[in-house]
């Protein structure tokens, strides 16, 4: 009986999954922040090429001041990659934009980074759901290096983030 209803269930949603790129990639060509979802998507022509799972500020999203521990929420270019003995790697993210400054947002420093490097055995704590000040933190490594080797790979590489 489960399993008939197993297959009922999967029979009805699979044709969602076959159009689920637009709610996976609504940035086409670029890195897709999915904040409800706690998913780091690259995505090249509509399809996710890799994912990861993120820890965002720990305050949410929809950062608006410096210090308010929020992630922002838009689209936003991205900066060169570079090392960090905090993280391993921290890619800056180009905010606040100039309407949000116009609009009167502040704050500085928010990125795409790895795993505290300090104390790696509390790296865990980046699969918290919200374990960051305000930036996007991949919680390995090898994960923030392939993100990073990515952004480099495509100069002008933006992230949205929703």
């Amino acid at each position: 009986m489960k399993i008939k209803a197993i297959l009922l269930m999967s029979s009805i949603f699979f044709p969602i999954v076959l159009f689920a790129s637009t709610a996976t990639c609504p940035l086409a060509n670029g890195i897709n922040v999915l904040t409800t979802q706690r998913i780091l998507n690259i995505c090249k022509h509509g399809t996710v090429i890799k994912t990861f799972k993120i820890a965002l500020g720990y305050k949410g999203v929809g950062k608006k001041q410096a210090g308010d521990n929020k992630t922002p929420i838009g689209l936003y270019g991205l900066a060169y990659p570079r090392k960090s003995t905090q993280f391993k790697v921290f890619i800056p993210i180009l905010y606040p934009t100039s309407k949000q400054l116009a609009a009167g947002y502040t704050g500085r420093d928010v990125g795409i980074h790895g795993p505290t490097q300090s104390f790696s055995w509390f790296s865990w704590l980046n699969h918290l759901p919200s374990a960051t000040r305000g930036c996007i933190a991949v919680g390995k490594n090898n994960y923030i290096e392939y993100v990073a080797n990515w952004v480099k790979a495509n100069p002008g590489a933006k992230v949205l983030i929703v």
